[in-house]
């Protein structure tokens, strides 16, 4: 397993956002985690990714114990996120807001870049490159010089994956993806989040449009009020008493 939480604890006051909150992720997997909101989903991306202290448990991620760790060491590692709201700079373009994602501490050095050398030039050019290659597979050549903030959301959101894609992730976290997506952008989603898989990346996905999730992942994880009621393969998750009765009952799958 490339990702695993053991019973992790956190509560807000007198909320228990999680109670005992383990999952396990296969490497090169795409795992769902579903659940109505308030259930902890986001709570348990929030702590996986750094973003939230723990009161107890543990977060393994390939090896390392991650629990303690700020946002900008465990990206280091390979483990990145997307959130529900896309962020950015809008009024940069779309390229600059990309080349940022790529960049490291030596490309942004100002001693370096009032004095480059061969090697930042090198640097330079190949996340460049990385840009081109991304915008091209996610065909959004057209935004290259267009500000952020003018974009649609669906465009951002493509635009915040490339720029999570562009740190080289060993895992990544979506966070309701598809949220927004008409038809047309979901199968388009599908394919760059296979695609995505086919490259060897691990993906853990948030999401409510259940058709669209139970259709992709290969793996499944129920949560609510903070706890894990059900996990298995999705045609199987479906069948569950406690998901249906918690969860699936609720909701109008053909949505």
């Amino acid at each position: 397993m490339i990702l695993e939480t053991n019973n992790l604890v956190k509560n807000f006051g007198g909320v228990k956002a999680l109670q005992s909150a383990s999952i396990s992720v296969a490497k090169a997997s795409i795992t769902g985690l579903i659940g109505p909101n308030g259930a902890g989903k986001t709570t348990l991306f929030n702590a996986i990714s750094g973003f939230l202290p723990i009161d107890s448990g543990s977060i393994s991620f390939d090896g390392y114990e991650i629990g303690k760790l700020n946002p900008s060491k465990i990206v280091k590692l390979g483990l990145t996120r997307t959130f529900q709201t896309s962020s950015g700079f809008p009024s940069m373009s779309v390229w600059e807001n990309i080349m940022t994602s790529g960049s490291n501490e030596y490309l942004e050095s100002p001693f370096k870049v009032l004095r480059p050398s061969k090697l930042l030039r090198e640097k330079e050019l190949k996340v460049s490159n990385k840009v081109r290659t991304m915008l091209k597979r996610f065909d959004l050549k057209g935004l290259l010089d267009k500000p952020l903030g003018d974009i649609s959301i669906v465009e951002m959101r493509f635009v915040e994956i490339i720029r999570q894609l562009m740190t080289s992730p060993k895992i990544l976290l979506m966070d309701e993806p598809a949220s927004g997506f008409g038809p047309d952008d979901l199968d388009r989603l599908r394919e760059i989040i296979k695609w995505i898989q086919d490259e060897g990346i691990t993906i853990l996905l948030i999401e409510h449009n259940l058709p669209f999730v139970l259709n992709i992942v290969d793996y499944v994880y129920v949560l609510s009020n903070g706890r894990v009621i059900g996990d298995g393969l999705p045609s199987e998750i479906v069948k569950n008493k406690a998901v249906i009765e918690n969860y699936i009952g609720k909701q109008n799958v053909s949505h």
